[in-house]
């Protein structure tokens, strides 16, 4: 089994804010805390290490010179520490919760996720809707066994 990154935490986490917009039972309910609990941790760790690796490149000799390259080169340093091992379990909903899970999506029709941004009418980006079995492939994919 593939170690959790800090980009699987990521995904996790904004899967998981979804569910929350819906009215779980309490098994479903109950394994989504405890799962944003975990992955949220690794988001923390991660946010802390992207402040790092700005503070950093901000303090660098070559701070000054050339904007677009600094800042290319920050990017670079995210991306690869977002694919290194966030250092936690890869934990999943249980079948029961899913089971749940699947069928309060699947009552609510579609479900409104920042996995897939829209523009609103002033053009700033927030989250879309999406069909509930569009978003259910998602969580089943990253969150089950």
């Amino acid at each position: 089994m593939k170690e959790t990154t800090y980009n699987d935490a990521y995904l996790r986490m904004a899967i998981l804010g979804d569910a929350l917009q819906l009215p779980l039972p309490k098994k479903a309910l109950s394994e989504v805390l405890m799962l944003r609990a975990h992955y949220g941790k690794a988001q923390k760790d991660f946010e802390a290490a992207k402040k790092q690796i700005a503070e950093d490149a901000a303090q660098g000799k070559d701070a000054k010179k050339d904007k677009k390259a600094i800042d290319a080169a920050v990017k670079d340093a995210i991306e690869a520490k977002a694919a290194e091992a966030a250092g936690i379990a890869d934990r999943r909903l249980s079948p029961e919760a899913f089971e749940e899970l699947c069928g309060t999506a699947a009552e609510a029709g579609n479900i409104r996720s920042g996995l897939w941004p829209a523009k609103n009418d002033k053009g700033e980006q927030e989250a879309g809707e999406v069909p509930a079995l569009v978003w259910l492939e998602v969580v089943a994919f990253n969150l089950t066994v």
